[in-house]
């Protein structure tokens, strides 16, 4: 029962963050990114709240499935949970970045679109910003 509902709160509130993020679509442009946030930042902030509540929510669940599938399938529910845990990773670093363009100050555009194309191609966000189509 108690992976059931952890499994709940994982997606229900990643749909809802999904359908709140004024970035959406944007498809890695940096410029239409801070134009975006500047115009929704409580949307954004919600959004990002949300993919954060959604990987704590994460854990418990992939530790359920983990316990149910662990007596027949040994291997295939350690590659599962891996890559569940790679996932969160992925999230994690989304929040991350989120938080960081949420927080810039408004300035010249320009410098900042610099800044967030430069971080978003580093290599500690790239799975995530590849990932979710940034």
């Amino acid at each position: 029962m108690f992976t059931a509902v952890a499994l709940m709160v994982f997606s229900v509130p990643l749909l809802v963050a999904d359908l709140l993020d004024p970035t959406q679509g944007n498809l890695g442009d940096a410029r239409l990114d801070i134009a975006d946030v500047g115009a929704h930042p409580t949307a954004f902030l919600a959004s990002t709240v949300l993919v954060y509540v959604s990987t704590l929510a994460l854990l418990p669940a992939t530790a359920g499935l983990w316990r149910f599938g662990r007596i027949h399938r040994r291997r295939l529910t350690g590659v599962g949970a891996g890559l569940v845990a790679l996932g969160a990773l992925g999230h994690a670093a989304l929040v991350t970045f989120n938080g960081f363009l949420a927080t810039m100050p408004p300035g010249d555009v320009d410098a900042m679109a610099a800044l967030l194309d430069r971080v978003n191609e580093g290599l500690v966000l790239l799975l995530a910003s590849r990932s979710y189509s940034r």
